[in-house]
């Protein structure tokens, strides 16, 4: 039902995409950990978060229980998991595609395209170096 994405050495891991691929809720333990992921992916919206640093097992364990009794918002959660854990199967390219032109987008916002017009696939161009 949920996975948690605690830190290791690093406040990322892969574990954030296996536990979408899963099909489980995402649940966030630290502020740092949406710092090191993709930022055109709204995060919020497709996890929990229950803050580690400030927590004790009390209040953990309350935190926890409100999440799991509120049924509707992790209903919501996981229909926006399952309808976009096809971004993070790398086992196909559309990922690496979908990923390249955010980034390329994300560092380039002129090269960005109406996407109601096109599929990403379609629209990953670098711009004219030679302008700048």
């Amino acid at each position: 039902k949920l996975g948690f994405h605690v830190r290791g050495d690093t406040p990322g891991s892969n574990r954030l995409f296996d536990t979408i691929l899963s099909g489980t809720v995402p649940v966030f333990t630290t502020h740092n950990q949406y710092d090191v992921i993709p930022p055109w992916i709204d995060w919020q919206r497709i996890s929990f978060f229950l803050d580690m640093d400030s927590l004790n097992e009390t209040t953990f364990m309350d935190s926890l229980r409100n999440i799991l009794d509120d049924e509707q918002t992790y209903q919501e959660k996981l229909q926006l998991v399952m309808e976009n854990r096809h971004l993070v199967d790398w086992q196909t390219l559309h990922p690496f595609d979908h990923y390249m032109y955010m980034f390329q987008s994300y560092l380039y916002p002129e090269t960005r395209h109406d996407p109601k017009m096109l599929s990403p696939r379609s629209i990953l161009r670098l711009p004219d170096l030679q302008s700048k």
